[in-house]
């Protein structure tokens, strides 16, 4: 109708508007309201079957790759927290002079423990000991290798009834924060014996209870690949029976672990120090943060095995999901060409078409942030998971927030593209593209249901109406293709964690040639 300065303005009705609307409040409320919700009415649940492709796709990709980033920096994150001991040091000589190690300039820290003993408990009885450590002296767990507690706390280095315990110990003996293991000690005179090489018997010296009060884990107190775990007694067990552990002479040996002020980058140094303070090159020392190198190595494989599955989800999902974004786009843009015949730009008229299927992907990508933010309590996995210093839920907002913007943003920039060109000038009616499959199909005389399936699964449509076929194919391809791979490596990973010899491990024996001024075998 006639406006000021000579201008027209021309009321468009979308129909079926509202009913429950008056009047008034039309003409107070912006067209993108009217029009979203006259698209809620009219597809709603076409669109809410889009916000579902959208969250199961969002939650799939932000899943995995948060998870690959968490498990790639697992090991740095548990090794910043917890005072990594930097070498192993392994004289095995009895009566070695620690006080002088601990002097050299180098060593920030250093704590001890016997050497070849063990913990057997009623929990895990005979040769498998649960403990492969046990504390010498109160710096262990206090200032070197000082561990996460995942629950409980730690124990207090004057108790000798108090323990800790590795995740995997609780997995596979059902015993956690509170209960009670029973550690049967050799007498002094088998633990003398144990260590030339003789068979002592099974252990006769005294039952201790030990009570667990905490879950803890570090690099040194962690879990292999055998799942067994540890169990780690107070530096207060070895305090109060030092005979049971070294032997009535003390003939057993203490080797220890140390950390370096200057890290790796200090070892050279500390080897030569250790030479000239005990006038002994022979002196075994190990590299732990090659250790650590390795344990780098596997959770970043892994992690890389995240991220390709996270593609090929984000591949299947960007395919099958974008095109119900466009049809719903194309849809709605076949309804406002009309409205764009009597004065609506073109621009405006592809905005509108948009907005539905935006909103709904904006939807289910808070729904599939909120879907990945739970699973993440299942991420990391494999060697990053024992390494993991806060196991549990997580929310990585550097991932999840570009997902939130992200999936969004494509779905709304596809279907306004879609809306853009569907708004075009009116395209003579195409051909149908037939399906040389389905032609086969009806030629040798197969049923008409299979047939009709066949011809809606693999030809587009004719014209106006014609629907992203292929796409859809496709989509379905890679995200089954994804699947089979994730549980194909799944399964890998169980098969060799089950089955050490798959990756190398396949020996029955340990052999001891000599320590202490002893040769034996």
């Amino acid at each position: 109708m006639p406006g000021g300065g000579g201008r027209t303005s021309i009321l468009v009705s979308l129909a079926p508007l509202p009913a429950a609307l008056t009047g008034n409040e039309m003409a107070g409320m912006p067209l993108i309201t009217l029009w979203l919700r006259r698209e809620a009415r009219a597809r709603g649940r076409a669109l809410l079957a889009c916000a579902l492709l959208v969250a199961v796709t969002s939650a799939t990709v932000l899943a995995a790759v948060a998870g690959a980033v968490r498990g790639a920096t697992a090991v740095d994150r548990l090794l910043a927290v917890t005072r990594p001991a930097t070498a192993e040091v392994v004289p095995n000589k009895s009566g070695f002079d620690w006080a002088r190690v601990r002097s050299t300039p180098q060593v920030a820290a250093l704590t001890t423990f016997p050497a070849y003993s063990g913990l057997p408990t009623d929990a895990s009885p005979g040769d498998d000991a649960p403990s492969p450590f046990i504390p010498a002296d109160d710096a262990a767990m206090r200032s070197i290798e000082v561990p996460v507690v995942l629950v409980g706390r730690l124990p207090d280095s004057a108790s000798p009834a108090e323990a800790v315990i590795t995740p995997a110990f609780a997995a596979s003996t059902g015993r956690g924060v509170g209960a009670i293991v029973t550690a049967r000690l050799p007498t002094a005179a088998q633990a003398d014996i144990t260590f030339v090489g003789g068979q002592a018997g099974p252990p006769a010296g005294p039952a201790v209870r030990l009570r667990i009060v905490g879950v803890v884990r570090s690099l040194w107190y962690g879990d292999d690949a055998s799942g067994h775990g540890a169990l780690i007694p107070s530096p207060g067990l070895l305090a109060r029976y030092r005979a049971n552990f070294l032997g009535a002479s003390g003939a057993v040996p203490l080797n220890a672990i140390v950390r370096l002020r200057d890290g790796e980058a200090g070892l050279p140094a500390f080897r030569a120090a250790l030479a000239k303070a005990t006038g002994d090159d022979s002196i075994d020392v190990y590299d732990l943060t090659a250790l650590a190198g390795h344990f780098r190595a596997v959770s970043g494989f892994e992690s890389d095995c995240l991220l390709a599955f996270a593609l090929a989800a984000l591949l299947a999902g960007l395919l099958l999901t974008g095109q119900a974004v466009a049809r719903l786009a194309a849809a709605s843009a076949s309804e406002l060409r009309l409205a764009a015949a009597l004065g609506l730009s073109r621009r405006q008229a592809a905005g509108l078409a948009a907005a539905g299927p935006a909103l709904a992907a904006a939807v289910g990508s808070a729904a599939g942030v909120a879907a990945a933010i739970a699973a993440s309590a299942w991420l990391p996995f494999g060697v990053a998971a024992s390494k993991e210093p806060h196991p549990g839920i997580s929310a990585d907002w550097r991932v999840l927030g570009v997902g939130l913007v992200a999936f969004p943003a494509a779905a709304a920039a596809i279907a306004a593209v879609t809306g853009w060109l569907a708004l075009a000038t009116r395209r003579r009616a195409a051909r149908a593209r037939r399906s040389a499959i389905v032609a086969a199909m009806a030629r040798v005389g197969l049923p008409a249901p299979a047939v009709a399936g066949a011809r809606f699964a693999l030809e587009p449509g004719p014209g106006l109406d014609v629907v992203p076929a292929r796409a859809a194919l496709l989509g379905s391809v890679v995200g089954v293709l994804g699947v089979i791979t994730a549980f194909t490596f799944g399964a890998g990973v169980a098969d060799a964690a089950a089955h050490p010899a798959r990756f190398g491990q396949d020996y029955q024996l340990l052999v001891v040639f000599g320590a202490g001024g002893h040769d034996f075998t």
